[in-house]
């Protein structure tokens, strides 16, 4: 779950993991929003940049609802996505 990612809200890792979250999120319902707005990859799955931090997300739409599919660092090996899947 992502709320795991919380350590001490008053430490320097606790104040940078709420920001990555609210960057999460905040794309997220952008993504909700526009779902289609983003190049489609392969077998319907799209990616886009969170808002203030150097990582893919990437997601598919099926029927009205949004499936996060993972977050990936935009270091990592691009085609990653394709193996969260498995």
């Amino acid at each position: 779950m992502v709320s795991q990612l919380f350590m001490d809200p008053a430490s320097e890792d606790g104040r940078l993991a709420a920001r990555f979250l609210r960057s999460l999120y905040t794309t997220i319902d952008r993504v909700a929003m526009f779902p289609r707005s983003e190049a489609l990859l392969a077998l319907g799955v799209r990616r886009t940049l969170l808002d203030t931090f150097p990582y893919w997300l990437y997601y598919r739409t099926l029927d009205q609802r949004l499936e996060v599919i993972g977050v990936l660092h935009t270091k990592r090996d691009p085609d990653l996505w394709e193996r969260l899947e498995e």
